[in-house]
């Protein structure tokens, strides 16, 4: 592997805070040919290159649009236990349930969200407030202004597979 492939391997597992304290994950495809000063046609081998390399040790290269940008990023193609307590993951549950209602992700009202929550018994109104910020901060959530969108680590860490199934169940229990 050249000194440009292990260069691009550090700029897809980097993981950082924007301005607006978002967890950033991986590069955008822009950044990156602004970076390489490359064509898209050798950035693209070296892409391949890079996920020959990468996949004996069970990781593969994900390729994600969000807010009109895409996002390359190293991921495991195995799934992993994660820091999320049962309530953080049955609020995703409920996200899911929400955002995924038709084909694609459409934002969640922080306000519907909150009191189907809090009507149905599921969290008191400080346990809410204090797991939306969590998920935030961890980069599975994103906020704006009343609404939340789903992060970057989420969109990494739950293919649109995996969401589909969860949000078909929390509809279920809901």
């Amino acid at each position: 592997m050249d000194e440009k492939t292990q260069e691009l391997f550090l700029a897809l597992t980097n993981r950082r805070r924007g301005r607006k304290d978002e967890v950033l994950i991986g590069v955008s495809q822009r950044d990156l040919q602004k970076a390489f000063a490359e064509d898209s046609t050798m950035i693209k081998e070296r892409l391949e290159e890079l996920a020959a390399y990468i996949e004996p040790l069970g990781l593969t290269i994900l390729s994600l649009e969000m807010k009109g940008e895409v996002i390359l990023a190293i991921a495991s193609v195995y799934p992993s236990p994660n820091e999320l307590s049962e309530d953080q993951l049955g609020l995703l549950g409920i996200i899911f349930s929400l955002a995924e209602l038709e084909e694609g992700m459409k934002p969640v009202n922080l306000k519907a969200l909150r009191s189907t929550v809090i009507e149905e018994g599921y969290m008191n109104p400080s346990q809410f407030d204090k797991e939306i910020k969590q998920l935030v901060s961890l980069g599975y959530l994103s906020r704006s202004g009343n609404n939340i969108e789903y992060g970057v680590r989420l969109l990494l860490e739950y293919p649109h597979e995996i969401r589909k199934k969860i949000s078909a169940e929390s509809r279920f229990l809901l």
